[in-house]
């Protein structure tokens, strides 16, 4: 996985470098964030979808 040298298991989280904490959190929401707005572009165009 692309973020997982970035996080240290067996670190207690405010131990961690900040910088990589960061930057990790940034990978995950922004991947999420990408595939939120093309689906629900996608998902928006059905008839009746936001109705449910």
């Amino acid at each position: 996985m692309e973020g997982e040298h970035l996080f240290t298991r067996d670190v207690p989280v405010w131990e961690q470098d900040l910088a990589a904490g960061l930057r990790l959190f940034r990978l995950a929401v922004g991947t999420h964030l990408v595939t939120s707005h093309h689906a629900l572009r996608l998902l928006s165009r059905r008839a009746g979808w936001w109705s449910r």
